[in-house]
């Protein structure tokens, strides 16, 4: 396991990571709802998981809640716009525009994961907006090696 590299460029936040799972191990941690909720919110939430809920299609999205330390809940919702299981999925959060595409990528028996945040709002481009994203990466490395191995 390699630890989460973030950098901005241009106005976007783009994050990669080798992680020690297949692509369709990653794929599936992405889509399924109880996988999201082991992993999304990082170390700086939680997500309940019956917040969780998943329509996976293009067109579909998903939607969770995340929980701060202080109890407070945050609503999350995503639309779907492209799905090619298992390489690459792209999905646009309404409220601030951001467009997200995750790409995954087999290399050997691990899988590179990359996310690229396009459309940032100025106020999201911050050092703690790279910090969670890395943190949301390195818990879903925790996560696959907890559920997945041995390969």
């Amino acid at each position: 396991m390699t630890a989460s590299t973030t950098q901005f460029r241009d106005g976007e936040l783009i994050a990669e990571r080798r992680l020690r799972a297949t692509p369709e191990q990653v794929w599936e941690a992405f889509t399924r709802p109880a996988s999201l909720a082991a992993f999304w919110g990082g170390t700086h939430a939680m997500v309940p998981p019956e917040s969780v809920e998943v329509n996976l299609r293009a067109g579909g999205g998903f939607a969770l809640d995340t929980q701060a330390p202080d109890g407070s809940r945050h609503r999350l919702r995503f639309l779907y716009r492209r799905l090619a299981a298992p390489q690459e999925m792209v999905f646009d959060e309404p409220l601030t525009g951001i467009r997200t595409t995750i790409t995954l990528r087999g290399v050997g028996e691990d899988t590179c994961v990359s996310v690229h945040q396009r459309e940032l709002p100025h106020e999201l481009q911050t050092e703690r907006a790279a910090e969670g994203l890395a943190s949301t990466l390195d818990a879903l490395a925790t996560y696959l090696e907890i559920t997945h191995l041995p390969r």
